[in-house]
């Protein structure tokens, strides 16, 4: 009677552990150094990054959502504040995650941004309310690409919200941390090969972050590949020299 009792217990432990999210939206973090480091994904800017607004980008993948936690470089929002322009540090106008979902790179855009081709989707947004002028959990939008040719920069509206997100948390390295849910559910096709770059631009087009990173060795520029959560992880980049702080942004 005592085994069946074991037996009973560990199953209903079991289901409970599957049951649970690996993160939790609080944005506290402590969640994500628990995760397995099979199930964790991530990239960080180098010395040699040409983009360097995103300090960290980490993914997880469950189910039929994917989990991710950005990092910015200094408090990005300082720029804005209260409704007023500060004239201190600089903002994010908005974010982009381009997203691979069918392992196809004939079937949608390709840039020089990642070695990876065929992003057929587009996630864009913000996590500024500029109403209340201040930073939180607040709009996404998704698109589908709707290019004739793979350079072509055009996407077509398809839904709204799909990325769940806690409001940003400012660091005690005066960072500025994000961690959200793409529930890949509401994808007009589910992706089946999840592969992702996250990129930013500012309104005045000179602060932008690309990760998994672009770097300049020389004259060139040596793209990376997106975090896949089908490969092994991603090398991680420890910061070197100091940041840029007037770059060009990311071509379109």
């Amino acid at each position: 009677m005592k085994k069946l009792v074991s037996i009973v217990f560990v199953l209903l432990a079991s289901i409970s552990l599957m049951e649970a999210a690996i993160i939790e939206l609080d944005g506290t973090f402590e969640d994500w150094n628990a995760v397995p480091p099979d199930k964790l994904f991530s990239a960080n800017y180098g010395e040699n990054a040409i983009f360097t607004n995103l300090y960290e980008f980490k993914l997880v993948h469950e189910g039929d959502a994917v989990f991710f936690y950005v990092e910015f470089n200094d408090n990005v929002f300082d720029y804005y504040e209260n409704g007023k322009f500060t004239g201190n540090g600089y903002y994010v106008e908005n974010f982009r995650m381009l997203i691979s979902a069918d392992n196809n790179p004939e079937t949608g855009w390709s840039g020089d941004l990642w070695t990876t081709k065929g992003a057929d989707y587009e996630i864009e947004g913000s996590w500024y309310n500029y109403s209340k002028g201040k930073p939180e959990s607040f709009w996404t939008m998704l698109y589908t690409f709707a290019g004739s040719k793979p350079t072509e920069w055009k996407w077509e509206y398809t839904k709204y919200d799909v990325v769940t997100s806690a409001d940003p948390v400012k660091l005690p390295n005066s960072h500025m941390a994000i961690e959200a849910k793409i529930d890949l559910s509401l994808f007009p096709v589910k992706p089946v090969n999840v592969k992702i770059g996250m990129c930013t631009v500012n309104a005045d087009m000179k602060e932008s972050g690309v990760l998994p990173q672009l770097i300049k060795i020389g004259d060139k520029r040596i793209p990376s590949a997106m975090l896949s959560t089908s490969r092994p992880q991603a090398p991680k980049h420890n910061p070197g020299q100091p940041r840029p702080r007037t770059q060009p942004a990311p071509k379109k």
